[in-house]
């Protein structure tokens, strides 16, 4: 499997009414993958960061599914990020529309990929084919 992830928080909120918020409203557009390109979201309470992740079998895929995948995905994060500086649990108005710079909001890193690991960990340093 070849992974495709990124963070879309670099930040957790502390407050537990906040981090409630912000796990249900991601939870639900983790519903199935609908709303994430196919793929979902991952929380590390121990590097308080929030990850967003799809992967692709590419033993049995075609090569033009990453054409498909990727943009898809990339489309996806960057919605993501842009709906998370509007959420009210990380401190956002409900009508801002841009990123306040608090450490809070989303991470405006560059889509990464890794190959996949036995146990389909979001982050690893050892990669390893099935």
């Amino acid at each position: 499997r070849l992974f495709s992830y990124s963070t879309l928080l670099t930040t957790l909120p502390t407050d537990p009414v906040a981090k409630l918020a912000l796990y249900e409203f991601l939870l639900e557009g983790a519903l199935l993958g609908r709303d994430m390109a196919g793929g979902g979201v991952g929380i590390s309470i121990k590097d308080d960061y929030c990850l967003m992740g799809t992967s692709v079998d590419v033993h049995t895929s075609k090569p033009c599914c990453l054409q498909t995948l990727v943009p898809a995905f990339v489309a996806s994060l960057l919605d993501w990020r842009q709906r998370l500086t509007r959420h009210p649990s990380l401190g956002a108005s409900p009508g801002a529309a841009a990123c306040s710079g608090s450490s809070k909001t989303p991470c405006g890193g560059t889509l990464a990929s890794i190959h996949g690991t036995k146990a389909q960990q979001p982050i690893s340093a050892n990669p390893q084919t099935r």
